[in-house]
C-alpha cells in the first residue's frame, strides 16, 4: 500500500478519529463508506502526495471533508487551497485547519466566484465528472499547471469523452489504494471551443 512516517500517520489517524466523531451530526461522508475511511477515502487521497513539488500550489475543488486536498496538508504539502462552499463542511475543515495549525487555506465561495489565478496542480476527488473538472480548472490553469483526478471503472468513458473537447496530454498511474481505478495527470490542457 503506501508507506507514511509516524508523525503523518498519527495525523492523518488523528484526523480519522475528528472525521468519525463530526459526520455523527454532519453528513462529511456517506454513512456506507465512513466505516471504511481510512483506506477508501484518507490512502486514496494521500497516494497522489508524491506527485507533488515542494514549491507547487495546489487547488483541490469540492474538497467536502477534505479530499485530497487537507488530507495533503496534513501530510506536509505547503501550498493547499481548499475549495468547499457546503457551510457545515467548511465549519469541519476550518477546525481540522486550526487543530492541526496548517498553512491550507480554505476558501468557501463556489468555485465560479473564485477569481481566476494560476496553480501548478489542480485536483478533485469524487466532485464532478473529468470534462467538468476541465472546466472548472480552467480559470486556474497556467502554462505548466496539471490536473490530477482520480478515475473509477468508467474511467475510459470520461477520458473519451473529454478528447472530443479538450487538447490535452495525459499518463495514468496505478491507484495503490483501489486496483480497479487509476490517477489520470493531464497537462496543456486546452478548450478545442476557443483554441
Amino acid at each position: 500500500m503506501l508507506e507514511l512516517s509516524v508523525e503523518v500517520k498519527e495525523n492523518l489517524k488523528t484526523y480519522q478519529g475528528f472525521l468519525k466523531k463530526w459526520a455523527q451530526a454532519i453528513n462529511l461522508v456517506s454513512r456506507h463508506t465512513i466505516q471504511d475511511v481510512w483506506v477508501r477515502h484518507i490512502l486514496d487521497s494521500a497516494q497522489i502526495f508524491s506527485f507533488l513539488l515542494p514549491q507547487e500550489q495546489v487547488l483541490d475543488i469540492g474538497t467536502g471533508a477534505g479530499f485530497p486536498g487537507l488530507v495533503l496538508a496534513l501530510m506536509g504539502h505547503p501550498q493547499v487551497r481548499l475549495i468547499e462552499p457546503q457551510h457545515k463542511r467548511a465549519v469541519f475543515l476550518q477546525e481540522m485547519i486550526r487543530v492541526f495549525q496548517l498553512p491550507a487555506v480554505l476558501d468557501t465561495r463556489p468555485i465560479q466566484n473564485v477569481p481566476p489565478e494560476p496553480f501548478h496542480v489542480i485536483t478533485s476527488r469524487a466532485f464532478c465528472d473529468l470534462s467538468s473538472l476541465f472546466a472548472h480548472a480552467r480559470p486556474f490553469l497556467g502554462p505548466h499547471s496539471r490536473v490530477i483526478a482520480f478515475q473509477g471503472r468508467s474511467g475510459d468513458k470520461d477520458l473519451a469523452a473529454c478528447l472530443q473537447r479538450w487538447h490535452f496530454t495525459y499518463e495514468y498511474h496505478p491507484n495503490k489504494v483501489h486496483p480497479q481505478g487509476r490517477i489520470l495527470v493531464c497537462s496543456s490542457l486546452k478548450d478545442k471551443k476557443c483554441v
